[in-house]
């Protein structure tokens, strides 16, 4: 199934999308660039949506990615993106930093239920939502 172009924010809340900038501290889970950086951060799909008959979108599939990364990742398993990045230079020890951001997010709890949920009972989403008002 291939992903719309220009799908935009539709597919998810804003107040997800920012609880998940915040779980990864507002910064791309691949290069590090910031919101303080000028990065424009996206949203990545571990398991790429190409790669399901349905699209994942729990928050345990997605990490903050600036624009650039995201657009180099594309449809790329993580195995693929990983070579690719050895093809670019990066060291053994990048690629396991970028893994270990990338297993924290996959380690939450994504559940209906709010008590349940990592995005709610680690104050994520708390703090979304306050950042949303305030804007």
């Amino acid at each position: 199934m291939s992903r719309k172009r220009n799908q935009g924010s539709k597919w998810i809340t804003k107040s997800k999308r920012w609880a998940i900038y915040f779980r990864d501290n507002c910064e791309c889970v691949y290069c590090g660039r910031s919101l303080n950086d000028g990065a424009i951060l996206t949203l990545d799909h571990i398991v790429p949506c190409e790669a399901l008959p349905k699209p994942d979108n729990r928050h345990t599939n997605l990490v903050t990615a600036c624009l650039s990364c995201n657009s180099s990742k594309n449809d790329k398993t993580l195995e693929e993106y990983f070579s690719y990045l050895r093809a670019l230079g990066a060291s053994d020890k990048k690629i396991i930093k970028i893994n270990n951001k990338i297993n924290r997010a996959r380690a939450g709890r994504d559940s209906r239920t709010r008590s349940n949920n990592s995005l709610y009972f680690n104050g994520y989403m708390k703090k979304a939502k306050l950042f949303l008002q305030q804007q």
